[in-house]
C-alpha cells in the first residue's frame, strides 16, 4: 500500500486475531492481516507501528496502542519472506509514534 492515513482496526470485536487496514482518506484498500499476541512490563506511552524496510519496500512488522502493555506482531507475509532472503543486509526498522491511540 502506498504512503499515507490509515485506520487499523480489528476485523471482529471479539477476535484479536484478524485486523484489517483501510485507507482514511478513501475508503479503500482494505486489507486482512494475521496478527498475535505480544506482551511488555512497561506501558506504552504512545502508540507505536514498527516496519520493515527492505530498499523502497516496507512492511507493517507491529503495533501497540499508548496505555498499555500488550501490542500485535504481523505475521510475515510471502513477500517479505522472499524480499527478506535476498536483501537481509539492507533491513531497516522503521518505528512511528503519536500520542494518539484507540
Amino acid at each position: 500500500m502506498s504512503a499515507g492515513r490509515y485506520i487499523l482496526e480489528r476485523n471482529k470485536r471479539d477476535n484479536d486475531t484478524v485486523w484489517t487496514i483501510t485507507s482514511k482518506d478513501t475508503g479503500a484498500a482494505r486489507k486482512a492481516f494475521l496478527t498475535v499476541p505480544s506482551h511488555s512490563l512497561d506501558v506504552a506511552e504512545k502508540t507505536k507501528l514498527v516496519f520493515h524496510r527492505y530498499e523502497s519496500y516496507n512492511f507493517l512488522t507491529s503495533f501497540s496502542v499508548a496505555g498499555s502493555n500488550t501490542g500485535r506482531e504481523v505475521q510475515m507475509s510471502d513477500r517479505e519472506r522472499s524480499l527478506g532472503e535476498k536483501l537481509l543486509a539492507q533491513r531497516e526498522t522503521i518505528i512511528l509514534t503519536s500520542g494518539r491511540g484507540r
